[in-house]
């Protein structure tokens, strides 16, 4: 506050009350305002996103998997998430006060996280591409996901709630349990490869090598950021607190979204999706570079149709038999 006297032989005054001021955006303060119009560029993306999705599996309907509906949901989950936190950071702009979709975000959240990371183990362990579904897998990948979500909520209402003296209590399980499942993720995905390549199955290793390319860049962008914003944070960099917000939470939401724009082009359903995931290449054709195929008959499960092999005998004696040319 800034008091001005035109008359320069006026005495000292003492001034006593009080000042009432409203920033003329809202009640948000200036660190995290930003997070607002970025927040609406991300639920508009993510909409867009869905939207192409959901277009594209209704046209490849009869194609669909479990993966695809996996997918879908995240989509679906991540852009509700956004809407959400969206709500909470208009609510609490406009009146000053945290609003009730705000502690209903701290639900959302955790559990889209937990789908996300439920997503890339699903994916690393070939649903969708070397087989239509995880089979026995999918118990132990559901219960890793409710203890994954488990803790992570606990450290979300307990980070907004609990005081910061025992934030060690409620982070350090939590990071154990999200490195947890993203270690099985990786490590499902190398031995996923490692199966590939040992088959000699060139077609799906391309696929799994484009998905061990993005989330190894990803985390390698992401450690270097990390190390940058910290850096940055204990030399007092000026001005960082103007995108405080963006480092903090919008280069993660960022990151996520661009993880899942790769998935959806890598996992797209078309017109061979379920022919795809049960086929097996058996040879390559050298010379004109074509490929031949076979079904898996191990890798079916839960088909209507089991595959046979009919024997017909022939007539004559072994004098009737001849060389078959290769």
């Amino acid at each position: 506050m800034i008091l001005a006297m035109c008359d320069a032989h006026t005495s000292n005054l003492n001034i006593s009350g009080e000042v009432i001021t409203v920033n003329p955006h809202g009640h948000i303060s200036a660190r995290l305002y930003g997070s607002i119009p970025f927040t609406q560029c991300l639920l508009v993306a993510y909409s867009l996103l869905l939207l192409l999705w959901s277009l594209c599996c209704l046209r490849y309907f009869h194609q669909l998997m479990s993966v695809h509906a996996l997918i879908t949901l995240v989509l679906a989950s991540f852009s509700a998430d956004t809407l959400l936190h969206l709500l909470a950071l208009l609510a609490y702009n406009r009146t000053g006060l945290p609003a009730p979709v705000a502690t209903l975000s701290l639900l959302t959240t955790p559990l889209t996280h937990t789908l996300a990371r439920g997503l890339l183990l699903t994916l690393a362990m070939g649903a969708g591409v070397t087989r239509a579904s995880l089979g026995p897998a999918t118990c132990r990948v559901l219960l890793a996901c409710l203890l994954d979500f488990l803790v992570t909520l606990w450290d979300a209402f307990a980070s907004a709630f609990a005081p910061a003296r025992s934030a060690a209590i409620h982070t350090i399980p939590a990071g154990i349990a999200n490195a947890a499942l993203y270690g099985w993720a990786f490590a499902a995905l190398f031995r996923t490869l490692r199966e590939l390549e040992e088959k000699k199955q060139t077609s799906k290793l391309q696929l799994f090598l484009r998905l061990r390319n993005v989330l190894c860049g990803g985390v390698l962008v992401a450690a270097a950021y990390t190390a940058a914003f910290g850096v940055a944070t204990v030399r007092g960099a000026e001005g960082l607190w103007r995108i405080q917000w963006f480092c903090e939470d919008g280069v993660w939401a960022l990151f996520f979204f661009l993880t899942l724009c790769c998935i959806a082009w890598l996992w797209a359903p078309n017109e061979h999706s379920l022919e795809y995931a049960y086929h097996v290449q058996v040879a390559t054709d050298e010379r004109t570079g074509s490929e031949l195929v076979s079904v898996q008959d191990d890798l079916i499960q839960g088909g209507e149709e089991e595959a046979g092999v009919m024997v017909s005998t022939v007539q004559g004696g072994v004098e009737s038999l001849k060389p078959m040319n290769m």
